[in-house]
């Protein structure tokens, strides 16, 4: 791993942790130098450890292929090697641990209402495009165990309310057209909390069909 490290370019960007790695820091012949350059040092040869990419690999496959654990207690490993976020507001809101007060929920509506009227007298119409999480569309794939801790998501709540006189109508529900996509073809990355090209050419699509209402021009 050193001589790895010697010989390496150093990298910037780590891909397989997803994050900007440390810099080399500078050292000088004085105090504060003297005092912080050893931490600093350190953090930056950890980062940049030769092999520590194929290190980081080998330990989590490890774990998933013989325990089917994660060795983060950030994210679950679901069925067929599914990841999913066990942190939060993700999780809290798929169990129903995060529904907000009935008043807080009549303010967004409030508030809502409010701003499409504003924006209808300067002219410009307002389209509501709530994403729903991962863990939402693709709940089956979580462990067994996990499927009776279901609640009513926030979003679910807020599209209950909005859906009531006076009913909130420029709202695009992506989950609805999401789960019914996904019997054809996968909309969300595997191993990853976000859509994948497919999702987005198909919000892409649906926004502007229904952008066509105002804009028949659009295609």
């Amino acid at each position: 791993p050193l001589l790895v490290m010697k010989l390496s370019a150093v990298k910037e960007v780590s891909y397989v942790e997803k994050r900007r790695l440390e810099k080399k820091p500078a050292f000088a012949f004085d105090l504060d130098s003297l005092n912080n350059f050893p931490k600093k040092y350190e953090i930056y040869f950890n980062d940049h450890f030769g092999l520590r990419s194929h290190f980081i690999q080998l330990y989590n496959s490890l774990f998933v292929a013989t325990l089917e654990t994660s060795p983060s207690f950030d994210v679950i490993v679901g069925q067929d090697k599914w990841l999913f976020y066990s942190t939060g507001f993700a999780y809290q809101d798929y169990t129903g641990n995060k529904l907000s007060p009935l008043k807080r929920i009549r303010l967004w509506k409030q508030i809502l209402h409010e701003r499409v009227e504003w924006l209808d007298s300067l002219g410009i119409h307002y389209l509501l495009l709530p994403v729903p999480y991962k863990i939402d569309v693709y709940s089956e794939f979580l462990p067994g165990r996990m499927h009776k801790l279901k609640g009513q998501t926030e979003l679910e709540q807020l599209l209950e309310h909005l859906g009531k006189e006076p009913a909130f109508d420029d709202v695009l529900d992506i989950k609805n057209i999401f789960m019914e996509a996904k019997q054809h073809e996968r909309v969300y990355y595997k191993t990853d909390s976000h859509w994948n090209l497919v999702g987005g050419y198909i919000t892409y699509t649906k926004i502007i069909e229904h952008l066509t209402r105002w804009f028949p021009e659009l295609k």
